[in-house]
């Protein structure tokens, strides 16, 4: 698995992947380096893509939520 260092003590792994979604729309935001690193500890204990980590959250947002 490649990394790529982002700074002192924190390692970003590269969460891309050959398997085909209907997903067609991208999304950029800007994080924390914190968060960057839980998301993406929560997709590789989990064996998620970062999208599906997201539509998970907001799913459960949206439940606690009344929506």
């Amino acid at each position: 698995m490649d990394t790529q260092t982002v700074t002192e003590g924190y390692t970003r792994r590269d969460g891309r992947s050959a398997r085909k979604t209907n997903r067609t729309l991208a999304f950029a935001t800007r994080v924390t380096p914190t968060f960057d690193q839980e998301i993406r500890d929560i997709a590789e204990r989990e064996g998620l893509k970062l999208v599906e980590v997201l539509e998970k959250a907001v799913e459960a947002y949206k439940e606690k939520q009344g929506y």
